[in-house]
């Protein structure tokens, strides 16, 4: 399938994933946390696989998504959880990457001041820091 438009991310590229559940009374909190990573990533990485950049990392895609915790996913009818469950996926152009981002990430407030690690440590229920890749997408 085509729509005229390569896919920047193939087979084999490096990721970060996060997913944390997060009670509902903290949203707004992680809601703020989440947008100033956002700021913080298009401050400091360089978006697109054409760049030659030797120190910004190379950033191919990027997203947070959020929703309510369904207490069956299969049947919305029982309603759900009091969770939201945040999904952060990161997609670079080479390992490299995955690198710099580290790099880089220990100069970020959040990271620096144990922020970071506290949320995953209440909240993360999934974490890869570049050990899982593209293994099948809709690259042309």
């Amino acid at each position: 399938m085509s729509h005229g438009a390569p896919s920047l991310i193939k087979n084999g590229s490096p990721c970060i994933h996060m997913s944390w559940v997060v009670p509902e009374e903290k949203e707004a909190e992680l809601d703020a946390f989440w947008k100033s990573h956002e700021a913080w990533m298009r401050k400091t990485h360089t978006i697109g696989c054409v760049f030659d950049d030797e120190t910004k990392p190379r950033l191919l895609h990027y997203y947070i998504a959020k929703g309510k915790q369904m207490t069956d996913p299969m049947d919305p009818t029982k309603g759900t959880t009091g969770n939201v469950v945040y999904q952060m996926s990161e997609t670079y152009v080479a390992d490299e990457d995955i690198q710099r981002h580290m790099k880089v990430a220990s100069e970020w407030e959040p990271f620096k001041s144990g922020t970071m690690a506290k949320y995953i440590q209440e909240y993360g229920n999934h974490t890869t820091l570049g050990t899982d890749k593209i293994f099948c997408g809709m690259a042309d």
